[in-house]
């Protein structure tokens, strides 16, 4: 797929970074065209560990080389959030979306959203289609009537059932999470693998991007892990989006930019429309997005206890090594209680 779009097979790694199961790798056929590569990651699992999180990556792209004079920041985030259906996760994912968006410090003052950049948000969301799953629903027939793979897909089918159903869709249609994004248009099937044992949980790998995106599907033949590979060719105007962040407060500003609620980006044509909306509301909000002192305090002393107590508890728990040990030292403890105090 990448030598038909760039015709050379000869990529070069820019970036890797990953927190827990979560990871990003940036590749390039034009390594020299990207510079000022930043690194960044969050956690929002139990007790804030890295079991769920995000990762960033921001880079300025300069079109004509390193030594050329324009150039445009790009800013990368990959997200895993929790699972489950229901209104609380719901809520909780909305939450812990917001935490990561705010909490990825590149240390440059911002988190993922800065004034003059080019921003994409990927990864498992983990967003559902129905917050109380029955089996017997309409709702739940309609979505795992997508689980035959044998039938044809009807792409304009599988878009009107996301567009009624998916809790990310409407987040973004009714403004409760990332204001100015778009997803791209879904006309595929969800990329969960449907097995026998895993009928109803219908959730879908997401991708975000904005502006124009072109091909947005998943990979059928490869079946690594338990969501099939979803990808997106987007095409972006060089100059970035207004900014959705206001420079004085660090707060989220409400302006005229974006999608409308209820509309996917299909053509650079949009932009002019989108920019010339005047129906939009517009002005500043109280939804702070820069990096805080908690975030770090959480990302440097939280965190990485969190981690170390829930991979040692893991350890002694799930491994033959681990139990062994635990045994020897249980042994242990009770021969120094017997020798300090029945002996004595």
């Amino acid at each position: 797929m990448l030598f038909e779009e760039y015709g050379t097979d000869h990529f070069q790694t820019i970036a890797i970074n990953h927190t827990g199961a979560v990871g990003l790798i940036i590749i390039t056929p034009y390594p020299s065209k990207f510079q000022n590569v930043r690194l960044a990651n969050t956690s929002c699992g139990y007790g804030y560990s890295s079991m769920k999180g995000g990762v960033g990556v921001r880079l300025r792209y300069y079109p004509e080389g390193k030594y050329g004079d324009n150039s445009v920041e790009l800013s990368f985030a990959g997200i895993h959030l929790n699972a489950y259906e229901g209104e609380y996760y719901y809520l909780q994912r909305n939450a812990n979306l917001l935490r990561i968006v705010r909490s990825l410090d590149f240390g440059d003052g911002y988190g993922l959203i800065k004034p003059n950049n080019h921003v994409f948000i990927l990864g498992d969301l983990n967003y559902r289609t129905t917050k109380e799953y029955k089996k017997t629903s309409v709702v739940a027939q309609n979505l795992l009537s997508l689980a035959d793979q044998h039938s044809e897909v009807d792409t304009e089918y599988v878009n009107q059932l996301f567009v009624q159903y998916d809790e990310l869709h409407n987040a973004l249609k009714n403004g409760e999470v990332l204001f100015g994004f778009s997803e791209g248009k879904i006309n595929f099937k969800p990329s969960i693998l449907f097995l026998s044992t895993a009928k109803g949980k219908d959730s879908k790998q997401k991708n975000e991007g904005l502006p124009v995106v072109g091909k947005y599907d998943c990979i059928d033949e490869l079946l690594l892990s338990d969501h099939r590979p979803v990808f997106a060719h987007i095409d972006i105007p060089f100059a970035p989006p207004k900014s959705i962040i206001s420079p004085m407060s660090g707060c989220l500003e409400i302006v005229s930019t974006g999608l409308t609620s209820d509309e996917s980006f299909s053509g650079f044509e949009q932009l002019q429309g989108i920019d010339n909306n005047t129906h939009i509301e517009s002005g500043p909000t109280a939804i702070y997005l820069k990096p805080t002192k908690l975030d770090l305090l959480i990302h440097t002393l939280v965190t990485p206890f969190m981690d170390t107590t829930i991979g040692y508890g893991l350890w002694f728990g799930t491994t033959s090594e681990g139990r062994l040990v635990l045994l020897i030292f249980a042994l242990l403890c009770f021969s120094l209680w017997y020798l300090f105090y029945i002996c004595s």
